[in-house]
């Protein structure tokens, strides 16, 4: 391929999608459909004044891609919309970030941006450079730890027991703790980790063949133009996903299909375009 043509493949203008940001993982949808439930656990346990109240701690539980880690970040947004420049939010990646170390760098990362050779880069440093911009700011710390049965048993002790005593170490600091697993196991908590966390458990089931449906369509609505995908080809869609039991792997499906579609010059996606992004997937599981 020539040096213009692939310049001219990037700045085409001419597309079939509308807003590919919805098919990724990380786009937040204006309402988290089906979790309502969820929602409301979430909201009573947030529900005190925040000014003297930091929220329980919880722990999301359910299996891979039932909407866990797209409720919290929604939550999230809820509450820095709610109590402003009160609060602080992250969300830390563990299958990515598996030490204390690298937990507390990500932490600091969002917070502050990255930890420097001047102000130390040990453990000790980050962490309390973490907290002490928490208790100068009077601000309240609500950190999600995605996938956290990825953390080592002995830095996940260590990472707990930092997060939620953290109040005994520097009076005023304030954190709430979300964990997120789909394990659904007893993880190897040491006893003053246990007694101190003690979360909420918020347990998140599969969802309907039908709820996969409207996600879906939603999503379509919002990444294509008018009339690029049928409801007869997001119905497909949707089989597929439920019998793959996975939705985020349904969303990533419609968005390749599309991809290819658009690469071959077609103006609509059609069930030929998912069939065949289906079977790559599967010859990759062999």
């Amino acid at each position: 391929m020539s040096q213009k043509n692939f310049f001219d493949i990037i700045d085409e203008e001419g597309t079939i999608f509308q807003n590919k940001e919805v098919f990724n993982y990380t786009y937040t949808p204006e309402v988290v459909k089906y979790r309502d439930k969820q929602m409301e656990q979430i909201a009573w346990l947030s529900h005190k004044p925040i000014d003297d109240f930091t929220p329980l701690n919880m722990e999301f539980t359910g299996n891979v891609a039932t909407g866990k880690t797209t409720t919290v970040m929604k939550y999230f947004e809820i509450m820095k919309a709610k109590h402003g420049d009160m609060i602080e939010t992250v969300l830390v990646n563990c299958n990515m970030n598996r030490t204390e170390h690298r937990i507390y760098t990500k932490i600091h990362e969002e917070l502050i941006g990255k930890p420097s050779k001047k102000n130390g880069l040990n453990i000790f440093d980050i962490y309390d450079s973490v907290i002490s911009y928490l208790i100068k700011n009077n601000k309240i710390l609500l950190v999600a730890l995605d996938d956290y049965d990825h953390i080592s048993s002995t830095d996940l002790n260590k990472t707990l027991y930092s997060l939620i005593r953290a109040y005994e170490n520097k009076k005023h600091a304030k954190i709430c703790v979300i964990t997120i697993t789909n394990r659904r196991r007893q993880l190897i908590l040491s006893p003053a980790v246990h007694s101190s966390l003690q979360p909420r458990e918020i347990y998140f089931n599969d969802y309907s063949a039908e709820d996969i449906y409207y996600i879906l369509r939603d999503r379509c609505r919002l990444g294509f133009y008018d009339n690029v995908i049928s409801d007869n080809v997001i119905q497909h869609a949707a089989r597929l996903t439920y019998h793959n039991g996975d939705l985020r792997s349904g969303i990533r499906l419609i968005y390749e299909a599309g991809c290819v579609a658009e690469s071959e010059g077609y103006k609509k996606v059609f069930k030929k375009h998912l069939n065949d992004i289906e079977k790559q997937y599967q010859q990759l599981k062999r």
